[in-house]
Formats: C-alpha cells, sequence, structure tokens
C-alpha cells in the first residue's frame, strides 16, 4: 500500500471515530435536555395541584423575579467556566481559580432556596 493510500484511510478511520463522538455526545446532551424538560413538566404540574392558580400566578412572578436577577449577577460565569474547563482540559489541570468559581458557582442554588437572591 502506498503512502498516500495509508494516509487516507487514517484519516477515513479517524474521521468516522469522530462522527460517533459527536454522535454520541448530541445524544447525550439531547436525552438529557429531554429529561430536564420532562422533570420540568412534571414538577409544574404537581406544584399546580398543590398550590392552585393563584398559588401559579405566584410562583411565576417569583420564577421572574429570581431569573431576572440570576442574568443581572451572573455575568456570564456559566460561559466563562465551560471556557476554562475546555482550556484546563487541554493542559491536563484544573486551576484553583477554576475550583473556587465552580464552588462559588454551586452556592447559587442554596442562596436562592433560602430566599436571598
Amino acid at each position: 500500500m502506498s503512502r498516500q493510500a495509508e494516509y487516507f484511510r487514517e484519516l477515513n478511520e479517524s474521521s468516522s471515530s469522530g462522527y460517533r463522538r459527536i454522535l454520541k455526545a448530541s445524544v447525550l446532551i439531547g436525552g438529557s435536555s429531554l429529561i430536564s424538560i420532562l422533570f420540568g413538566i412534571l414538577r409544574t404540574k404537581v406544584l399546580a395541584l398543590l398550590i392552585g392558580r393563584e398559588g401559579m400566578g405566584l410562583f411565576g412572578a417569583y420564577s421572574s423575579v429570581t431569573a431576572l436577577v440570576s442574568a443581572a449577577t451572573g455575568f456570564g460565569i456559566q460561559t466563562s467556566g465551560v471556557r476554562q474547563i475546555a482550556q484546563s482540559l487541554e493542559r491536563k489541570i484544573l486551576s484553583k481559580s477554576l475550583l473556587s468559581g465552580m464552588c462559588c458557582g454551586g452556592l447559587r442554588l442554596p442562596l436562592a432556596l433560602s430566599g436571598c437572591c
């Protein structure tokens, strides 16, 4: 087999495994999004049955306020976190600032549940 033929064979094999990885990642993300949507619908249905129409109106207003506060105070932390994780994986290290950022991001849920933000 010539060098050129070997090169194209290796290129074809690597691209097909690349397509498999992309497909696998897409299915994983799509599946987790679907599960998240289904749990959201289920949660809303149960909540509606428990608190009624007036309660759902209040819940909607509260959800809008918390989403607004989260968007105003988030400063793009989710986007920068993904970028930092990708860069650190290239370098095979996780920096202290990245870990502290992940920890601080994890504090938002308890704060939101306590009513602080």
